[in-house]
C-alpha cells in the first residue's frame, strides 16, 4: 500500500503537467519565435484568437517566460515571428491588459473544455492576472 501511495506522489506532477500539455495543444495553435537573453531563438506554441481586426495571445501573467522574452525583444527593437496556418510573419506587438477580459472570453469560447481544464488546473483565479497581447501585420 505504501508503494502505491509513493508511486502516486511521484507520478502526480507528471500527470498534472501532462494534462496541461494535452489540453493546451487542442485547437488552433500558433508558434511565436523570440530571442532569449543569449540570443537563441525560442519557439513557443500558443493559443490565438481574432478580435477587432487583430490576432491576440494571452499570457497567464507578466512573469510568463514567453511574455518576458517577447516584450524584451519588442523593447530592444528585435524582430519576433509568428507562424499561423503555415504563414510566418513579423507582427507589431502591443501588450494591452485592458483587453484581457475580452480575450479571456474569446479564448473560453474558442477552446472550450480545454480552456476550462487549464483554468481549473491553474487554480480558481487562474485567469485573473492574464495579459492580452495584440499582434498586427
Amino acid at each position: 500500500m505504501l508503494k502505491k501511495i509513493l508511486l502516486m506522489v511521484v507520478l502526480a506532477p507528471f500527470i498534472y503537467f501532462g494534462l496541461i500539455m494535452l489540453a493546451s495543444e487542442s485547437g488552433e495553435v500558433v508558434v511565436l519565435e523570440s530571442q532569449d537573453d543569449q540570443g537563441e531563438l525560442q519557439s513557443t506554441r500558443l493559443w490565438v484568437v481574432d478580435h477587432d481586426g487583430s490576432m491576440w495571445l494571452r499570457a497567464g501573467d507578466d512573469q510568463s517566460g514567453w511574455y518576458q522574452r517577447l516584450m524584451s525583444n519588442v523593447q530592444a527593437g528585435q524582430a519576433v515571428y509568428v507562424t499561423r496556418e503555415g504563414d510566418r510573419f513579423s507582427p507589431s506587438v502591443v501588450s494591452d491588459p485592458s483587453q484581457a477580459a475580452a480575450v479571456n472570453a474569446l479564448m473560453a469560447e474558442k477552446y472550450g473544455v480545454s480552456n476550462d481544464a487549464i483554468s481549473f488546473l491553474m487554480g480558481e483565479d487562474g485567469r485573473q492576472d492574464a495579459i492580452a497581447v495584440r499582434l498586427s501585420r
